[in-house]
């Protein structure tokens, strides 16, 4: 072969030669079929602009139509050049047509390069059309967070419409409603199309598509074709085959039962996603290395879950530790809670990005003792890990208020927090009614905290 893949060949190994052939093989192959999809395109821009052309009955519509059908076959250059060329033609006979040929040209143009160019592109190139529609199934409290996850991503590439399914009212029921309102915001704004209170009916592939029906709470019913679906209602625990059959190990639903890691096996220990506990990959090392203290002898610590940290990568970012406000009222808790706006942060402010807040629960007592935190925001994961110890140690928050916290940071605004619940902070809430608050919860009622 004395082409220039024989040339190429020459230099490659012996053993590799047939896999370098394959593949040269397949881009000559992929190439062929980009250069006909660019030749459909142009074909495409310069019948349906010479046509609207003909229509407004421009001079020379025929001619230019041809010129740009032949330079369209340089991407972008044909279309300015015919532009030019209509424009001009369209100027002898009024400057109104010539407007009306340069919408036409705007109007053809994003038609070829966002809609057929990207179905043309992806068939050459053997990938699907760049505009996916995407169908997420979250249903059960746990699959809200992966559900709402995928949906963060998939929205994030700008190219995928994505419908999130929910049977609640609101997407991540275990959340505080002010979370969830700037989550959902996002997520809309994204183009997420969020189907509430909604039960699947049926669900099956019809020509390649996904189609499927949802019942809502109303009694009404839709049908939805997209390109694919991504079930995500809950996690099953994956132990099949670790032990023997004859092995009495107790098992519920959510997993294998643990007392602080042992089963009721006094030899076997469980640990991580295999159990009733968090499923969180920072928990299962938690207790995984809790279990082999446990086994060569006695653990100096307790294993406490009220100082778990999480996190959700949304947007924007959501962390946690401890009890958020929807807990606190599950578990009968009186609480005082106060919130500030991430646009009271000095370093969301010079970031440009004051989309969020942080939220402190303490005890309704005297000692208030940290009960959980959350942030959202940029930087919500790093603000948590000071109040996580304090919460593992039963600490108040007059540690929390002598730290000397690095400016600007996002960290400051958890001291502003506590120098509000300890009424010494600079920021009035009743002067930013919109961005403080600081109220305490007594049977299930808020109340705000007077400062003398």
């Amino acid at each position: 072969d004395t082409g220039w893949n024989g040339r190429l060949l020459f230099w490659i190994p012996p053993a590799q030669q047939p896999r370098v052939t394959q593949m040269l093989d397949h881009l000559q192959e992929r190439l062929t079929r980009w250069v006909w999809a660019q030749i459909l395109i142009s074909l495409f821009f310069a019948v349906t602009f010479g046509t609207g052309m003909g229509l407004m009955h421009v001079p020379f519509a025929l001619t230019i139509a041809v010129v740009s059908g032949v330079l369209g076959l340089i991407p972008y250059v044909g279309n300015i050049i015919a532009l030019l060329f209509a424009t001009l033609s369209a100027l002898t006979i009024s400057p109104a047509l010539a407007l009306w040929v340069v919408v036409l040209n705007l109007v053809v143009g994003n038609v070829a390069a966002h809609i057929l160019a990207p179905w043309l592109y992806g068939r050459a190139m053997g990938l699907h059309s760049a505009w996916m529609l995407l169908a997420l199934l979250c249903g059960a409290k746990i699959a809200g967070v992966m559900g709402v996850f995928f949906a963060t991503i998939f929205s994030g590439f700008g190219k995928t419409k994505v419908h999130l399914i929910d049977k609640g009212d609101r997407i991540l029921p275990f959340e505080d409603e002010d979370v969830v309102n700037i989550i959902e915001r996002n997520m809309e704004k994204s183009g997420v199309v969020i189907h509430r209170n909604s039960r699947l009916v049926r669900m099956e592939v019809k020509k390649g598509r996904v189609e499927y029906e949802l019942e809502y709470n109303n009694g009404g019913k839709e049908v939805f074709n997209v390109e694919k679906a991504l079930v995500s209602v809950g996690r099953v625990p994956n132990y099949e085959g670790l032990w023997d059959d004859n092995v009495n190990i107790n098992i519920n639903k959510r997993g294998v039962e643990d007392n602080d890691t042992q089963t009721n096996v006094f030899n076997i220990y469980a640990v991580g996603d295999l159990t009733a506990d968090i499923s969180l990959v920072n928990v299962g090392e938690l207790e995984g290395r809790y279990a082999v203290e446990k086994i060569f002898g006695k653990p100096k610590r307790k294993l406490v879950y009220e100082n778990i940290s999480n996190i959700m990568f949304l947007s924007p970012e959501v962390a946690g530790v401890g009890l958020n406000e929807t807990q606190a009222r599950e578990k009968n808790l009186d609480y005082k809670v106060v919130t500030l706006d991430y646009s009271c942060i000095p370093r969301a402010i010079a970031k440009r990005n004051t989309q969020g807040f942080i939220k402190l629960l303490v005890t309704n007592d005297e000692d208030m003792k940290i009960l959980g935190m959350k942030v959202v925001g940029n930087h919500a994961s790093s603000a948590i890990q000071a109040v996580a110890v304090l919460i593992s140690m039963n600490k108040g928050i007059e540690e929390l208020a002598e730290c000397v916290h690095p400016h600007p940071s996002i960290t400051e605004g958890i001291q502003e927090c506590v120098r509000m619940l300890m009424g010494k902070s600079m920021f009035k809430p009743t002067a930013l009614r919109n961005k403080l608050t600081c109220r305490t919860c007594v049977n299930y009622q808020y109340e705000d905290i007077v400062f003398n």
